[in-house]
């Protein structure tokens, strides 16, 4: 079955006009199921910028159907990406998920949609990632994707039996703090940005992608990469809400020029450790560091 697309809109229809245009290029797009969720604003101001979001998304076409869900009052990012791929992905089993600032490849979906079929019951993978960097392939690696310790937020897709698993309270949080062993093993298996990031979450920094990267650590769980990144964040601007603009970037890649809609994917791939380390390389302290102090001195 072709997936649903849920996009998540708020107060930045620039944005959002290039994802949606980016899907439309999509030969898939016309067999997918679009909805939209906008959240409500926070202020006199967000109004303003809201209902040109919504007016947008009446407009929109090329899909099999359009459907938006409007907020209204603010939920919230976190809240609102945790409802809405719930309540889509119960109706469908399966969702993919984009926010208003990530645009995609001419050959998303048909990635996308493919890897939904190939690895459903695949119960080592928790995702589908459409985001990925540029790395060097070992010659002799036959696939057009390779399988990572984390996911992304930008642009990815789950199964309900997966999602719905998910502990989003961290239950354990007060024992996995403690336990210098499992915080020291969740950085290596997904970078040494992942227990700062849930420390940031628990202590009220929401992050929902954060808790499903943890629910994936707990369960030895994969997310599966394309080597030729089928997505690119353009929302590095003052109306992100984790997104804020800043001058040097870790997360430079090369869009997908689309042509190639066959890919090689199966579940016979493993986790490739040259592969895994280079990418792992973009969250290392020493790259962390490096960006931050080029971004304090260029201020």
């Amino acid at each position: 079955m072709i997936a649903p697309i849920v996009v998540f809109g708020f107060v930045r229809k620039e944005s959002l006009e290039q994802v949606i245009c980016s899907l439309q290029k999509n030969s898939l797009s016309a067999k997918s199921d679009l909805y939209i969720f906008i959240d409500g604003p926070r202020n006199v101001n967000d109004s303003i910028l809201v209902e040109a979001v919504s007016n947008y998304c009446n407009t929109i076409a090329g899909f099999k159907t359009v459907n938006i869900y409007r907020n209204q009052k603010n939920k919230g990012l976190d809240p609102s990406v945790i409802d809405g791929v719930t309540q889509i992905i119960n109706i469908y089993g399966r969702a993919i998920v984009l926010e208003d600032d990530v645009i995609v490849a001419p050959n998303f979906l048909e990635y996308m949609n493919q890897c939904l079929d190939v690895f459903e019951h695949d119960e080592r993978i928790m995702s589908i990632s459409g985001w990925s960097i540029d790395i060097n392939i070992p010659k002799d690696y036959p696939f057009d994707a390779y399988l990572l310790g984390r996911s992304t937020s930008w642009g990815w897709a789950t199964w309900k039996d997966r999602w719905n698993k998910i502990d989003w309270e961290i239950k354990d949080w007060n024992t996995f703090k403690n336990n210098r062993k499992q915080r020291i093993a969740f950085n290596r298996r997904g970078g040494s940005d992942m227990f700062p990031m849930l420390k940031k979450c628990m202590n009220g920094g929401g992050m929902w992608d954060i808790r499903f990267c943890y629910h994936m650590f707990k369960n030895n769980l994969y997310s599966v990469v394309p080597i030729v990144s089928k997505t690119a964040n353009i929302g590095f601007n003052n109306l992100a809400v984790h997104c804020k603009p800043v001058k040097y970037l870790r997360y430079k890649t090369t869009l997908d020029n689309g042509r190639k809609t066959n890919l090689s994917i199966d579940t016979t791939i493993q986790p490739n450790k040259d592969i895994i380390k280079q990418r792992l390389k973009i969250s290392s302290v020493k790259v962390r560091l490096i960006t931050k102090l080029k971004n304090i001195f260029s201020l």
